[in-house]
């Protein structure tokens, strides 16, 4: 008889969930993907993104309902794959949290995020709350983090890293009782800081081509060049480059003009949205 291969084997990928939201019945519904070779999933909870998870319960299959979540407190639920042999668990695969909130306080509605000045600022249309959480996600973790909170519809995250794409959600809070009532997440908006591009030199090289050096900017994903053939002139694209250790650009002359203006500036790309940095200092050649 043939030993069961799968048995040594380690279950790989993250159950990472899918969907969630509340069931007209106001419970909590979520599904996750499946994982390879995982035999059960265990779901645990917990009332703040930074608090240890308490198991609520074990499934088999995709989906869970939580009936016995409150209305108006935000849940934050984990799922863990689990590979089982004799009833031990021979290897677990934790995925990310993913918070929802059964609640009847409207969800803040035309969320912005735009940068200025270094600084990402996030604002909202009035709604009804006595204050708000503001949350942030980013590339690298998929959980929603509270980077602090306002009592107006508007605030700054002061120190965002460059290159670093940020989703933003908010969420109202209403206290009756000395207690927070919590209400439904806003949709993301998305910002991304890119700092200055600035070119480190041009100089002309054989075959009639312009060389442009440029300092590499951190997390992006490429450097736009454009250039001005007169003065007081507008200044167009001439192509695009990538680089992580060292940007350098040909732009082949025409030859018709005694002079060329160029600037730079790098961009990144988020989904469908291309957020740009600001345009290097103007350099001539």
């Amino acid at each position: 008889m043939m030993a069961d291969t799968n048995l040594n084997k380690k279950l790989t990928g993250i159950p990472k969930i899918t969907s969630i939201g509340a069931t007209p019945e106001k419970h909590v519904q979520f599904r996750w993907a499946k994982i390879n070779l995982a035999e059960v999933y265990d779901i645990q909870r917990s009332t703040r993104h930074d608090c240890d998870f308490e198991y609520i319960d074990s499934t088999t299959d995709l989906c869970f309902t939580d009936t016995t979540a409150e209305e108006n407190i935000t849940y934050w639920y984990k799922v863990i794959a689990h590979k089982r042999l004799e009833g031990d668990k021979i290897s677990s695969v934790f995925g990310t949290a993913k918070p929802v909130t059964v609640s009847d306080i409207p969800a803040v509605k035309n969320l912005r995020a735009e940068e200025k000045g270094g600084k990402i600022h996030i604002t909202w249309d009035k709604v009804e709350g006595d204050k708000f959480y503001i949350y942030r996600r980013s590339d690298f973790f998929s959980r929603k983090i509270c980077i602090g909170e306002s009592e107006s519809c508007c605030f700054c995250d002061e120190h965002p890293v460059s290159g670093q794409a940020y989703h933003y959600a908010v969420q109202a809070v209403k206290l009756a009782d000395d207690k927070e009532l919590h209400g439904k997440f806003s949709g993301e908006a998305d910002c991304v800081f890119i700092d200055t591009t600035e070119i480190r030199s041009i100089k002309k090289i054989i075959g009639k081509k312009a060389l442009i050096t440029v300092r590499v900017v951190a997390g992006v994903d490429g450097y736009i060049f454009e250039r001005c053939d007169k003065k007081g002139g507008e200044f167009t694209e001439i192509g695009r480059t990538e680089g992580t250790t060292e940007v350098k650009f040909e732009d082949k002359l025409s030859g018709r003009f005694a002079s060329y203006s160029y600037r730079v500036c790098a961009y990144k790309k988020v989904g469908k949205k291309e957020f740009r940095g600001k345009y290097s200092e103007v350099k001539h050649l």
